[in-house]
């Protein structure tokens, strides 16, 4: 149980628990603290009439007229398997 809260350091509290603490224990403790978010970038938007994205592997291979190989291991293959059944 929280008695009440400390004025220093920042977020230190009194508190209560029911039996003696030990190494093992875990202690949770909700609290609701204010929290800044950081800015991650600075949107540009001026550029945003001559802007174009980065083209993709396969927007570039189509341009060029590449075919990729086909792996092996990714082609499907139709396996049969025979189970024989023994009737007493």
């Amino acid at each position: 149980m929280i008695k009440k809260a400390l004025s220093k350091p920042e977020g230190s509290f009194r508190a209560v628990f029911e039996d003696k603490l030990r190494m093992s224990d875990i202690v949770f403790c909700r609290t609701w603290v204010p929290v800044e978010v950081p800015k991650f970038y600075s949107p540009v938007t001026s550029l945003l009439g001559t802007w174009t994205s980065m083209k993709t592997v396969g927007e570039l291979k189509r341009e060029r007229g590449i075919r990729g190989e086909a792996q092996p291991d990714s082609m499907y293959t139709v396996s049969r398997l025979f189970l024989r059944i023994r009737w007493k």
